[in-house]
């Protein structure tokens, strides 16, 4: 029995709690996982151009220069479709649109939920922003392969390095 009731006892160790909110996480990204596979690719958009981003990607692909034969966005946006396209060992098709599009639109949700995590060590505020940053990101479901998924997580990476770069108590590290 304690002596002193002031003291907190560890029944578990440090990282467990970590672990929960991870295995939380997994969790709830798999069921949005679930859902935004069957928007994404049970979908049309109304204003779809995936075709059109998909000829330019793979006439990139193929070795045509950029800013010469087509329309194109820019080289952030071509590589990011080379590296989707070289880790996965896939080709330019739709479905690879579609499912790097799931990707990112998941990772950025995933991403915020963690941003809101850090900030406030509450789970479940970081919950409510993984379903809100789902719900608020489903717009991609209309426009796969279009170069906002990619600002949006390139976006949302950058203040999760800001968060990374600085401890709880808002002090840099070393």
């Amino acid at each position: 029995m304690r002596k002193n009731f002031t003291e907190p006892t560890s029944y578990f160790s440090e990282s467990l709690p970590a672990l929960y909110a991870a295995a939380w996480f997994l969790v709830l990204t798999a069921l949005a996982g679930i859902a935004a596979y069957y928007w994404i690719f049970s979908g049309f958009g109304f204003w779809d151009d995936e075709g059109s981003l998909l000829v330019s990607v793979r006439q990139f692909l193929a070795g045509v220069k950029l800013y010469g034969q087509f329309p194109d966005y820019g080289p952030v946006y071509y590589f990011y479709q080379w590296l989707l396209h070289a880790v996965s060992g896939t080709p330019a098709t739709h479905d690879s649109f579609r499912t790097g599009a799931l990707i990112s639109w998941l990772l950025t949700a995933l991403v915020c939920a963690w941003i809101v995590l850090r900030l406030t060590q509450s789970l479940l505020l970081a919950s409510v922003t993984h379903i809100f940053s789902f719900w608020a990101l489903s717009f991609l479901r209309n426009s796969p392969g279009h170069p906002q998924e990619l600002c949006i997580l390139l976006t949302v990476a950058l203040v999760a390095s800001g968060i990374l770069a600085v401890d709880p108590r808002g002090a840099p590290r070393p």
